[in-house]
């Protein structure tokens, strides 16, 4: 069965405010380490330090900052626990994005199998400390300063021409959390707008 986890990146305000911790390779040192990292994103990267369970996820995080190459490792540690779990995997995004296949069992019914699909495919993502790494490097990418992303977004329809020069983060917020927004703007192939949107919504300063 494909199955696909794609972000949009519309849970950003959600998420950038991770849930996540940090500790270094050991105790005393760990908190010494992490009170040496400063700029906008250094408590994320403690947070999810904190959390992190690999060798491998906290050598990425423990410098407070991801390189590509960082980067490249820790999706091949993805890649590798999704095809050692029955997965053909086709691509990998940078933005945390999957596509992957799995089997058809005999025994199963397309539900059972869509259902060990999500639970494999979660536990990977899990315990190869990927979803932490992922989301910051995403993030970081179009976000470097760490600027309330409801601001961003709020600049960006207000500059694409999707919402008057009045518009606030307060109203985006409340159009995020009403679900307003999504009915309007429901996917980037529905309508020019839409693709403004989702272009914000990816990329808020216009950046990429």
């Amino acid at each position: 069965m494909r199955f696909k986890r794609v972000f949009t990146y519309t849970l950003i305000i959600v998420i950038v405010a991770l849930t996540n911790g940090c500790s270094l390779l050991n105790g005393s040192q760990s908190t010494q380490e992490n009170d040496r990292l400063s700029g906008p994103w250094a408590d994320d990267f403690n947070h999810a330090f904190e959390k992190a369970s690999t060798d491998l996820g906290k050598a990425i995080l423990a410098d407070g900052q991801i390189t590509e190459q960082e980067f490249a490792e820790i999706k091949e540690a993805l890649r590798s626990c999704l095809v050692s779990s029955g997965f053909e995997v086709f691509a990998i995004g940078d933005d945390g994005s999957l596509d992957t296949f799995l089997p058809f069992a005999s025994n199963e019914t397309a539900e059972q199998t869509s259902q060990r699909a999500k639970e494999l495919s979660e536990s990977c993502q899990e315990t190869t400390d990927w979803l932490l790494v992922s989301d910051l490097y995403y993030q970081m990418n179009i976000n470097p300063d760490n600027v309330d992303f409801s601001q961003l977004m709020a600049d960006c329809l207000i500059r694409t021409g999707l919402r008057p020069s009045s518009y606030t983060a307060s109203n985006y917020i409340n159009e995020f959390e009403s679900g307003d927004i999504f009915l309007e703007f429901e996917s980037p192939e529905s309508s020019p707008q839409a693709a403004k949107f989702w272009e914000c919504n990816s990329n808020p300063l216009g950046t990429h």
